[in-house]
């Protein structure tokens, strides 16, 4: 496994609530940049991806939808029933699931995305959900947290985390990794 990128999301410069064709809710406060961010840094070739914990409100979780815009074919999995009911979408496919216990095959995603999620585990569960996105994914891992300075260790990249800097002005300060498979 090779770590490509890792550092701190700083509030970008775009002006507009609209990432990606979609108009995102400011009340999210840091998915603009977390979902420019991943739309900026997903492989290009690759076709499969996994959004792990995709969420259930509409005006909030909407990277699966940006991603099948984009030309991806997109799983959303989340272990909350309501994420059935997000509006569907043509080559996204909505299931139920554990992002401990994914059910899908080993390297079955070219991609596999998780969006501010691993923050609101417990840390068994932390590690788990860990061994699960790099098991299900192929290229690519694609990782948000709020204040997760710790991704890099909790994904085996320990000689990654020297000098990590200074949590940005971003609130709640997010952190990205980006895992190359």
């Amino acid at each position: 496994m090779e770590m490509i990128k890792h550092g701190w999301l700083l509030r970008d410069d775009k002006q507009s609530w609209r990432v990606g064709g979609v108009d995102i809710d400011p009340a999210t406060k840091t998915r603009r940049e977390e979902y420019n961010w991943v739309l900026d840094h997903i492989g290009r070739g690759c076709y499969q991806v996994l959004d792990a914990a995709a969420g259930y409100v509409p005006t909030w979780h909407e990277l699966p939808k940006m991603l099948a815009m984009q030309g991806y074919d997109v799983t959303a999995i989340d272990i909350d029933r309501r994420s059935l009911d997000m509006p569907p979408e043509q080559n996204v496919l909505r299931m139920l699931g554990d992002i401990t216990n994914l059910p899908f095959a080993n390297q079955s995603f070219d991609i596999v995305c998780c969006i501010s999620v691993l923050e609101h585990l417990a840390p068994t569960q932390v590690v788990k959900a860990a061994n699960e996105l790099i098991r299900v994914a192929k290229k690519q891992v694609l990782i948000t947290a709020d204040n997760g300075w710790w991704l890099p260790e909790l994904f085996g990249c320990e000689e990654h985390i020297r000098n990590v800097p200074e949590e940005p002005t971003l609130n709640p300060p997010v952190y990205f990794l980006e895992i190359n498979l």
